[in-house]
């Protein structure tokens, strides 16, 4: 697995290093200088939920080529026939959404070049709701694989996080599994695949990052 120059940190995501920092100064200060021991085991809580809100491990990618990877953590919010918002297009639409108290890092579903990298401002509705893929705060991204598969991925902000990290330009070429972004205390991923790929999950699924294949392209589609 090649490590990611745009974001070369597993374990624990660099976005975090700064808070989990001052947290770490506190709790130590606490144990220093305070003789309270209920404050000081409360700030050593502290840190440890900061800790694990921004964990960030790596994960074994399957090698299946047909395969649609999932790009984030989270549980399948809908799985539907729509249109692409860029290429206003049929489309196979599955929505991802991310719980609030972690911090996701979004990993590409294929490899390609992304040819288009725009970023909305917009509004900050519940996740859940469908609207918030269309009207949040967004990155928009579309990927192109070498066989020509493309999908569309939309990063969206969620109501109380309300922004959203992306970490990759126009034109550069990404490997599946490749971390490219990050949503911190929720937020939601639609992505738009073509028409005829077969979902392989359901609504109410868990899904995790890059381990989990949301759908496969059928073998014609690669071919032609």
């Amino acid at each position: 697995m090649k490590t990611n120059r745009f974001y070369p940190h597993p374990i624990i995501a660099q976005e975090g290093w700064c808070i989990i920092g001052i947290f770490v100064l506190w709790t130590l200060g606490l144990i220093v200088y305070s003789d309270s021991n209920l404050w000081q085991a409360f700030a050593l809580l502290c840190t440890t939920c900061v800790v694990f809100l921004f964990r960030d491990v790596a994960r074994n990618i399957p090698m299946d080529e047909q395969a649609i990877l999932c790009p984030s953590d989270g549980r399948i919010l809908l799985v539907e026939q729509s249109h692409d918002p860029l290429h206003n297009t049929d489309a196979l639409k599955i929505s991802i959404i991310t719980k609030s108290t972690r911090g996701y890092a979004l990993r590409a579903p294929i490899s390609g070049t992304l040819t288009h990298v725009g970023y909305t401002e917009g509004k900050h509705y519940r996740a859940k709701h469908d609207r918030a893929g269309s009207l949040n705060t967004r990155y928009t991204l579309h990927i192109v694989a070498a066989n020509q598969i493309a999908c569309t991925l939309v990063q969206a902000s969620g109501k109380i996080a309300r922004k959203v990290r992306c970490y990759v330009a126009q034109n550069h070429h990404i490997v599946r599994g490749e971390r490219f972004g990050f949503t911190l205390l929720g937020g939601r991923v639609d992505i738009y695949l073509p028409i005829n790929a077969v979902p392989n999950v359901a609504i109410g699924d868990r899904v995790r990052a890059s381990s989990t294949i949301l759908a496969r392209v059928p073998l014609e589609q690669t071919q032609s």
